[in-house]
């Protein structure tokens, strides 16, 4: 049995699918045949019964919906600001070159300076 609040889902996305669907003037036949489904399976979703997730994406994305649902998950491969701010963080806390006692770093020795010409 399914909770109240996945049924109630599946009622509205059901209606969203079939409002959808009469708007573009289209018959549950044709428009489960553009989903590449059965009717059975066009009408099941239309109703609000659940079944198989793929066969209502597919369903979703031939009524222009998917693309909807699918913005309405967060990124998971996005870095989150906290996450971006700890690597700002570590990026500050790296530690700088060493400067010689006479204030050349590693990288400078055998450069010549000013004065140096001789």
């Amino acid at each position: 049995m399914l909770s109240e609040d996945i049924q109630s889902l599946l009622l509205v996305i059901g209606e969203v699918c079939r409002q959808r669907r009469i708007s573009d003037g289209v018959t549950q036949a044709v428009q489960a045949e553009a989903a590449e489904i059965s009717l059975k399976a066009a009408q099941a979703i239309e109703s609000g019964q659940s079944g198989q997730t793929a066969v209502l994406m597919k369903y979703l994305k031939s009524l222009g919906l998917l693309e909807g649902l699918i913005e309405a998950f967060p990124d998971p491969f996005a870095v989150s600001p906290l996450e971006e701010l700890a690597m700002k963080e570590k990026a500050k806390r790296a530690r700088p070159k060493r400067v010689s006692r006479s204030g050349k770093t590693e990288s400078d020795k055998g450069r010549p300076a000013w004065g140096d010409e001789r």
